[in-house]
């Protein structure tokens, strides 16, 4: 299915931990899946209000509608009559250090990526 390849190459960098972050259920049960990878839901609603706390972002419509219009649509959220697409979403990517600050404590480094990418060797020299 969608994103098996991608959890694999993850399962693959063992020594490297992957906070999968998603309105949508987990690949897999989390019981199965490898320990380096954590499954974490964030609905659309709660992401706009963590992103509100930590970093003053204000989007035009406020979570209970960003919530309402994410869920009559499909594969895409709405802001104030605009479509947003969920690529957009994206360019809040970079402030998430901030707004998962707590679960990215104690780590040295942090990123993101797409649910589609295969990662190589991370480690490697």
């Amino acid at each position: 299915g969608k994103g098996g390849g991608s959890v694999r190459t993850l399962a693959s960098n063992a020594c490297v931990h992957f906070f999968l972050l998603s309105d949508l259920p987990p690949p897999a049960p989390a019981a199965l899946l490898p320990v380096n990878i954590r499954v974490r839901n964030v609905s659309i609603g709660s992401l706009y209000e963590m992103h509100q706390r930590a970093v003053g972002l204000s989007l035009p419509g406020g979570s209970a509608a960003l919530e309402s219009q994410a869920r009559r649509s499909s594969g895409k959220s709405f802001l104030a009559g605009r479509d947003i697409s969920s690529t957009k979403l994206n360019d809040l990517k970079p402030m998430w250090g901030e707004v998962f600050g707590e679960l990215l404590a104690g780590y040295s480094f942090w990123g993101y990526l797409q649910d589609d990418v295969l990662l190589g060797n991370l480690t490697a020299p």
